[in-house]
């Protein structure tokens, strides 16, 4: 006999759910004999690996005793959880699911973080002037002095283009055709706002 089969039997035999029957049957070392006694509370005989069970003379009860019996034993009632568990667990579930969410932004912020300090790093910023490069580092720099003073370096970008300085980008991002472009667009406004002074000056 298999052990399924044995567990199909014992349960059938025993009229308990498979559950039990496993269980008495694994606690007994799956001696089909032991767990039927241990079920039942009867004595087992086994004849050639089949068990037959000797039942004791069932005593029948009266009707007195099964009312009796039956006011002893009272019903017990399914109590209704407490309302400060379910707060405490909806309470867990929220915190679980805040933090979640607050670990995902910051991931992403320290994931973008990284992204645009490495393209500062890799591309540079350039100062020309009649078109000679007269200085170029890396564009992280530029913006390490705006963070530090940043009214007082736009004023300086200003005031450079006076005598001629022009800025411009290179490198693998920020040397792309738009960046290039709209640096040139500000560098042909200065061209105009200096040849606009030239011919006021020369007039004069």
């Amino acid at each position: 006999m298999t052990k399924e089969d044995m567990l199909e039997t014992l349960a059938r035999t025993a009229s308990v759910t498979r559950e039990e029957a496993a269980r008495a049957l694994e606690e007994s070392g799956w001696n089909y004999s032991a767990a039927l006694s241990a079920l039942t509370g009867q004595e087992t005989v086994s004849y050639g690996g089949a068990a037959a069970a000797v039942q004791e003379a069932p005593r029948e009860d009266t009707a007195e005793e099964t009312q009796e019996t039956a006011a002893e034993e009272p019903r017990e009632t399914p109590q209704p959880e407490p309302e400060t568990a379910r707060r405490a667990g909806s309470g867990d579930d929220k915190a679980a699911s805040d933090g979640g969410s607050v670990g995902e932004t910051l991931g992403v912020a320290l994931f973008w973080i990284k992204r645009v300090f490495s393209i500062l790093c890799t591309n540079n910023f350039v100062i020309n002037r009649k078109g000679k490069r007269l200085m170029r580092f890396p564009a992280v720099i530029l913006l390490a002095l705006f963070l530090f003073r940043p009214w007082w370096m736009l004023l300086i970008l200003v005031i450079g283009m006076v005598p001629g300085l022009r800025y411009t980008f290179d490198g693998a991002v920020l040397g792309n055709e738009k960046v290039t472009g709209f640096m040139k667009k500000i560098n042909d406004f200065a061209d105009k706002i200096e040849g606009e002074i030239t011919r006021k000056n020369g007039g004069q």
